[in-house]
């Protein structure tokens, strides 16, 4: 039981639980990039909407901060306790015992990762072991995800 964050240009993600993809009635589970996470109202989002998670954690913003003067370690920590506050109900509803990430590692591997581990488990009751992890697959996992689903629902392959 997992949780797949996809961070580069945007914030998407897939959840997995009891080995099978959750899909959701709009077929968009673990799809976070447009929670708001915060009442401070954010930045304005691509979709119209302020304080997304995309404008806290996605690469794009993150780069954009850190090229504009504002400290990478603050951008960072900010980005890891955003990506918590919006994960956190998801882990805690669905039971799930890790996340992973997958995207640039000089953006998200340390700080980033860290903090969002470390507001998860501050966050989530019955989860002081749940893990946050790099994807080993590197950054084409969603593709490789992709790949397998078809291969399994089309051919049956495992």
């Amino acid at each position: 039981n997992f949780m797949l964050l996809k961070i580069d240009r945007g914030v998407g993600g897939g959840v997995v639980v009891r080995g099978e993809l959750a899909r959701g009635s709009r077929y968009a589970a673990g799809e976070v990039g447009h929670v708001t996470v915060g009442t401070d109202a954010g930045r304005l989002c691509a979709c119209g909407r302020r304080g997304c998670l995309e404008t806290w954690a996605s690469v794009r913003t993150i780069e954009t901060r850190i090229s504009e003067g504002e400290p990478a370690e603050r951008v960072l920590r900010e980005a890891g306790e955003r990506v918590s506050i919006a994960i956190a109900p998801v882990v805690g509803a669905l039971d799930l015992s890790e996340v992973v990430l997958s995207g640039p590692v000089q953006h998200l591997d340390g700080l980033l990762r860290d903090t969002a581990e470390r507001t998860l488990r501050e966050r989530v009751f019955l989860h002081d072991d749940v893990q946050v992890r790099m994807s080993a697959l590197g950054e084409d996992v969603v593709l490789l995800g992709a790949t397998a689903m078809l291969l399994h629902g089309e051919l049956g392959i495992t």
